[in-house]
């Protein structure tokens, strides 16, 4: 058996890691995978072609004058963590306010629990509310979800992201009210 490591922070056990393993949550809170690409599969839902095509669609979509960078995270489950402050956090540490000139937007699955966030960073988030966002999940994503094609639904919802955001703003405003 392998020896655990306790830190002490003021006479409390803050966590304990056992050498040669990895934690897999700190503070209760979910892990954030690495940015690989993309398309971050945690969840492993997607099938590989699913992945390829969202992907290349990703990539088309951030070249050009009008780019949009797109990043997608599936994860298996939150572990108890509110949806939203993980989509922030892993915005946060993806430096999804980074991306291209403007920033870039983010779609978080959670499989378990049945959520999905899109997390808007940057300049982008006047074109792309959470009214609009959230229309975008109801009305584009999860009729695809409810009959289990996830993929087409993320490329579904891809594809929305990308057409409110290279549309001109006065277009866009107009769309976006009631």
């Amino acid at each position: 058996m392998r020896p655990a490591i306790s830190l002490l922070l003021g006479g409390l056990v803050a966590f304990t890691a056992v050498p040669g393993w990895t934690l897999a949550r700190v503070s209760g809170r979910q892990a954030i995978p690495a940015r690989t690409g993309a398309v971050v599969d945690g969840a492993g839902a997607l099938e590989d072609a699913d992945v390829a095509e969202l992907s290349a669609f990703c990539k088309q979509a951030a070249s050009g004058d009008a780019a949009v960078h797109l990043q997608f995270l599936t994860v298996p489950r939150l572990g108890g963590e509110d949806m939203d402050a993980f989509a922030e956090r892993v915005a946060r540490t993806w430096k999804l306010a980074q991306l291209g000139k403007s920033g870039g937007v983010l779609v978080v699955w959670a499989r378990d629990e049945r959520l999905i966030r899109i997390e808007v960073g940057g300049e982008l988030l006047p074109r792309l509310p959470p009214l609009q966002t959230d229309r975008i999940i109801q009305d584009v994503m999860v009729r695809s979800f409810q009959n289990g094609r996830f993929g087409e639904g993320l490329l579904a919802g891809a594809k929305e992201i990308v057409r409110v955001l290279r549309t001109p703003s006065d277009e866009g405003d107009r769309e976006r009210q009631p």
